[in-house]
């Protein structure tokens, strides 16, 4: 069994295990938005499903800056089975490169190239997530409301979001760095190989290889200019809007104020806290924070949680169970054993 068909399956596991644990809450979470009004909560579904599908064109938009092509009905399973590992699985952000690697192995595109497009796409997320932050800091200050712990813990998710965007203009800006480090990184691992086990641990040739292809990546993504960032963020931008839409729907379907300063601030605060909570994509602190920016806006602490609840019912519980069916549906096709036509490495695309 190939290295990422081994890792789908440790991710089929454990998100097994997850659904099975969480069982009670989905449970509750679905009581909860039961009594919200049909239409509005329709509405927010729909605007639901539009945020999904944006993220998949952002996605798409990605592999295309680096020079690959797929179609966006390719990409949806992908996408929806990512939201699901991200917050079942503890690894995280090695998941999402788990099951992309194995989408590119399968369907004979670089896998170099697919890893650096996964890692741009992540990148304009964050930066679309900063600036809603910063706008809704903004917002709160505006309204004063805006408190010492709120902008103090938007810092690290600032300094975190600009570190990402330096280290990929570097990238971009001088590519052939990043293949002598990757050739650096493999000989000093070969190095320590031959001291502790008195062989090599990784092939300095491949390791080359992946080097020139993922630099490959990048040159096609630097000649596009500014563009290729430019639609990246705007998906971001639009991924965010949406989640913003979601979030007004559920405050009408509640019977509760949905205004802009309302929407922007909740949502930007749950992202500070989505980012720093301990817990995986901030289970708990993120309602909790939403709850509070929200009886700030004079909602009743008992509808300010039920929304928020809600909210996050329909953003994040949701879809792991879409996203599980789409994580088995990929996970066991890619877990069948590959022609041999296919098995050859993929050639850079």
């Amino acid at each position: 069994m190939k290295r990422s068909q081994l890792a789908l399956a440790i991710i089929l596991l454990l998100a097994t295990i997850f659904l099975a644990t969480q069982f009670g809450r989905l449970a509750d979470f679905a009581r909860i938005l039961s009594a919200a009004q049909p239409l509005w909560l329709g509405a927010a579904l729909v605007s639901l499903a539009a945020w999904q599908v944006i993220q998949a064109a952002q996605f798409r938009a990605a592999y295309r800056a680096v020079g690959v092509e797929q179609s966006l009905l390719s990409i949806l399973p992908l996408v929806a089975a990512n939201n699901f590992v991200l917050l079942a699985d503890p690894t995280g952000s090695v998941s999402t490169f788990a099951l992309f690697l194995a989408h590119a192995r399968r369907h004979r595109l670089s896998p170099e190239r697919s890893a650096v497009a996964v890692a741009v796409c992540t990148v304009f997320q964050y930066l679309a997530l900063a600036i809603a932050i910063g706008l809704a800091l903004a917002v709160l200050a505006a309204h004063r409301r805006l408190y010492s712990i709120e902008w103090l813990l938007a810092i690290p998710v600032f300094a975190f979001v600009a570190g990402q965007y330096i280290v990929l203009l570097l990238a971009l800006h001088t590519p052939a760095r990043l293949e002598r480090g990757v050739a650096w990184l493999a000989r000093g691992l070969n190095r320590v190989g031959r001291r502790l086990a008195r062989r090599d641990l990784v092939s300095l040739q491949r390791m080359v290889q992946i080097g020139a292809n993922a630099t490959a990546g990048l040159d096609h993504m630097r000649q596009q200019g500014p563009r290729a960032q430019l639609g990246l963020l705007v998906y971001g931008l639009a991924s965010q809007a949406l989640l913003g839409v979601v979030l007004g729907m559920l405050l009408l379907a509640f019977h509760q104020p949905a205004s802009l300063a309302i929407v922007v601030t909740s949502l930007g605060v749950g992202g500070i806290f989505a980012v720093v909570s301990p817990t995986p994509a901030g289970v708990g602190g993120v309602e909790a924070a939403m709850a509070l920016v929200l009886v700030a806006f004079g909602l009743e602490p008992a509808a300010a949680l039920i929304v928020s609840l809600a909210f996050r019912g329909l953003t994040l519980w949701l879809p792991v169970l879409y996203g599980f069916a789409a994580l088995q549906a990929l996970g066991f096709s890619a877990l069948r054993p590959v022609p041999a036509a296919l098995a050859s490495p993929a050639p850079p695309s």
